[in-house]
């Protein structure tokens, strides 16, 4: 893992409770995206701080239909559920943040991304 002292804190909790051989590989990442591939392969359980570092996207409640959307981070939809706490699970399977955001922060999200496309 590389000199990030805020992902180290974040792992402190979590190390304790790795085998050794999942202690090798997690020394080996060197970002926290690497970090959260290696958490879902081996079925390892990050602390939310960790998971919005290295990941992007949101979910959103769909005001009024007791639906949620769960989006990644250039804003494409990935799929709606019945609830919130349905959204953040889903939200962590594809390592994308559990924050919720309106319709509007969905287009803000949305039209940064199609900025930085423009940039490539």
């Amino acid at each position: 893992m590389s000199e990030n002292s805020n992902i180290s804190e974040l792992l402190a909790g979590v190390l304790e409770s790795l085998t050794e051989e999942q202690k090798a590989k997690a020394k080996e990442c060197k970002t926290a995206e690497e970090l959260v591939e290696l958490a879902g392969r081996e079925g390892i359980e990050l602390p939310d701080e960790l998971l919005d570092a290295a990941s992007g996207g949101v979910i959103v409640d769909i005001k009024g239909t007791g639906t949620w959307s769960v989006f990644d981070d250039s804003g494409d939809f990935i799929t709606n559920v019945g609830s919130k706490k349905e959204a953040e699970a889903v939200a962590r399977t594809h390592h994308v943040r559990t924050d919720e955001v309106t319709t509007a922060g969905l287009n803000r999200i949305r039209q940064e991304a199609e900025m930085n496309k423009s940039y490539c």
